[in-house]
C-alpha cells in the first residue's frame, strides 16, 4: 500500500517543526487523457499516480482497477536546488495548447505548476510515451 508516500524529513529542525502542521493531502487533480491522478501535500510534495487495470481474466468477480505511483515531485535534484522550505500554496494542471504536425489539436502534453508560499513556481510538463505505458516528466 502507499502509506506515507509523501512523508519527508526536512534538513533543519526549525523547518521540520514549522511545516509539520501542513502534512496533509489536500490538493488533487485528475487528467483523464493521461490516466493520471495528481495528489499534493501542502508540505510541498506531489505524487503522480497512473490508473491501471489488470487483465479481465485475472478476477472472476469484476475488473481490478488500481493506482501505480509513478513519480514524486519535486525530484531529488529539484528539491535540493530549487524547492523552498515553505508550504505549497497551490497547484494547477492544464493542457498545453498547440497543434501537432497534422494540424490537429494536441491534448497529450499537460503542464503542472506548483506555487509555494515564497512565490517560487516550479513547472513540469507531463506526457505519455507513444505506447501510453510510461509517464514522461520534463
Amino acid at each position: 500500500m502507499c502509506r506515507n508516500f509523501l512523508r519527508q524529513t526536512l534538513p533543519h529542525q526549525i523547518l521540520q517543526d514549522t511545516l509539520e502542521r501542513f502534512d496533509r493531502l489536500n490538493m488533487f487533480a485528475v487528467i483523464p487523457e493521461l490516466s493520471l491522478l495528481v495528489v499534493a501535500s501542502q508540505k510541498g510534495r506531489v505524487a503522480l499516480f497512473t490508473l491501471t487495470r489488470l487483465e479481465d481474466d485475472f478476477s472472476d468477480v469484476a475488473p481490478l482497477l488500481m493506482f501505480r505511483l509513478d513519480r514524486i515531485l519535486p525530484s531529488t535534484e529539484h528539491e535540493e536546488e530549487f524547492r523552498p522550505c515553505v508550504p505549497l500554496l497551490g497547484m494547477a494542471v492544464g493542457p498545453l495548447q498547440g497543434n501537432n504536425k497534422d494540424g490537429a489539436m494536441q491534448r497529450n502534453i499537460w503542464r503542472l505548476i506548483l506555487h509555494y508560499m515564497d512565490h517560487t513556481v516550479l513547472s513540469y510538463e507531463l506526457k505519455r510515451g507513444s505506447d501510453m505505458d510510461g509517464l514522461v516528466v520534463l
